[in-house]
Formats: structure tokens, sequence, C-alpha cells
């Protein structure tokens, strides 16, 4: 497959990793398996046209229809591509996730949309910053924005839901109030989607930090040899460290970033402390008969997650 928006890696036999491109329409990795004559994507990036790139290359590398569609968790870098999978295939979540999809997710959606002339300005803006990969994914975003619409899923799972080789898995919520895994035990391959990301910043704003470390041993126990995080290069099984010692050290109160991290981006670790901060202050808000337990932390299920931030462009 040649694509701008996704580079495939072989990460085993008929399970193929899609790394998004810096710069690209993708954002988010995403991950198609074979599952015999019959594909399953694991999420469908943020654009309308990298989600068909990744259709073309699923039915292509698996002689066969996509048939079934994974969405990891509510974010649009993982889902806005829903509507463009194959009508008969079935997309499937968990049910706290479809619902923020329905909900926040649309609702995000309808705010981007009334605010294209402001996205666009914002794309001129990084390229004066001379971020040109970030600005050119945003321009991607909001030249197909206007027809974007939103597929929900179709099915939900609780707890977990098998592929025959593969099973889709939740241990709660951690990025967000709901996130779900791919495992493929027989080829010690897991899609981790946001729970675990190489190389960069972990987005916080919508996460139950705390809980998330207890997911991050769950994995740990898969002792999975290869792992597809949601954002950067395909890892080995010892890529949840990073995340955990990253949120430890988010927790552990410093406003500036630890160098033990090598990461770059200073102001993206700023951006999480300050999340961090509004999330607990929100939290601490909600009626506690208007709450529900999620991911260890309690949230109010008939509205946005307590202290929502939207996902900023830039990893």
């Amino acid at each position: 497959m040649t694509s701008t928006h996704l580079a495939l890696d072989r990460v085993g036999e008929g399970i193929w990793a899609a790394v998004a491109t810096p710069g690209g329409g993708a954002l988010g990795n995403a991950g198609i398996v074979n599952l015999g004559g019959e594909a399953l994507i694991f999420d469908t990036t943020l654009t309308p046209a990298a989600a068909r790139d990744l259709r073309a290359a699923a039915e292509d590398l698996c002689v066969g229809p996509v048939r079934w569609v994974v969405n990891s968790h509510w974010h649009g870098d993982h889902v806005r591509g829903n509507a463009s999978m194959p009508a008969g295939a079935t997309i499937v979540s968990t049910a706290r996730t479809r619902e923020l999809i329905a909900t926040t997710g649309i609702e995000e959606l309808a705010s981007r949309k009334a605010n294209v002339a402001a996205l666009a300005e914002q794309a001129s803006a990084l390229r004066a910053e001379g971020k040109q990969g970030d600005a050119a994914q945003l321009e991607l975003f909001v030249a197909e924005l206007p027809s974007l619409e939103q597929r929900l899923p179709d099915e939900t799972f609780e707890e977990h839901r098998s592929f025959d080789r593969a099973e889709l898995l939740t241990f709660g919520g951690g990025h967000t109030d709901s996130d779900a895994v791919l495992w493929l035990a027989g080829d010690g391959v897991l899609f981790a989607a946001d729970l675990v990301v190489a190389g960069t910043h972990p987005w916080i704003g919508v996460g139950h930090p705390e809980a998330w470390l207890g997911i991050l041993d769950k994995l740990d126990g898969l002792a999975a040899a290869t792992i597809v995080p949601g954002h950067g290069p395909v890892s080995g099984g010892g890529a949840p460290g990073f995340v955990r010692d990253y949120l430890r050290l988010l927790l552990e109160g410093s406003d500036e970033m630890p160098e033990r991290l090598g990461l770059s981006d200073p102001e993206r670790w700023q951006r999480n402390r300050a999340a961090l901060r509004e999330r607990r202050s929100a939290q601490t808000a909600v009626p506690p008969s208007d709450t529900v337990l999620l991911g260890g932390t309690a949230s109010a299920r008939s509205r946005k997650p307590a202290g929502t931030v939207l996902k900023p462009w830039t990893r």
C-alpha cells in the first residue's frame, strides 16, 4: 500500500500495524488482522481519507472484506473514519465508548464544524511556528470536515469479546472512561491503543491516571512480545513501562518535565498538568448522587467526562 497517511508494519502472521505518518491524516495508529478470508480493523483514524487507505489495505492484505471494526475508545483520531468502513462491517466497542462517541464525540465534531475558520487560522499559526507536519495534518482534517459524519458502533461488549484468534479486552477506564485493547495471545501481539504510547506524551485530559496505572499492570500480565501503541512506533513488551513512569511523575506534581523521560515539547507536559488540575477540580464538584464509578474514579455518566479538555492536535 502506498499512502501518505499510514505505513504498514507486519507484526505477525496475518497481522499488521498501520502506523500514522507524521503530517498525514491518520494521527492515531490502527491495526489489521486476517481472520481467514475476512479482515478485522482496529481503530479507524482521524480522517476519511486515511480510513479509506486503511480499508483498502485490509481488503488487499486479507483477500476479503472488512467484517469487523473495533473502536478502542471515543477519541476522534481513533473513530472518525468509521463512516469509511463497509456498510456490512460490524463496529464493536464497549457500551461506555459508544455512549461517549454518541454524545461528547458528536458534540466535539459539531464544534469543530462550527469553527472551521478558526481551525484554518490555527493551521496557519502552526506553519508560522515551523510545525509543518502538524499544520499539514490539521489542513487535511479541515478539508474533509464539512462532509465528515460520525458512524456509531453497532455492537457493544463487556469485559471481553472473541474473534477467534483475537480477543477484545477491557479493564475499565484509564486513558478515557473506557478503553479496549486487542490481544492475539497465540502471536504475542497486543494492540494497546492510547493506553500505551511510544516516544511521545500520553494525553490525560479525560483520563484517570491512578486507574490507568492499574491497567498497565494488567497489560504487563499478558506478557506481549510486540505492542502496537496508539501513537508512536511498534514497540516491545516493555512499552507500558514508559507510560507508567510518565504517569507516576505527572502525579508527583512537578510542573517541570523530568529530563529522565527523554521527551521534547515540555509544553505538552505542562498541558497535561493543567488538564489534571482541571479534571480533579471538576470531579470534586460532581454531586455523589449523580456519579458512577468509572475506571476507579467518580465521573458523571449523564454529562461529559469531568474536566473534559479537547485532545490537542499535536502529539
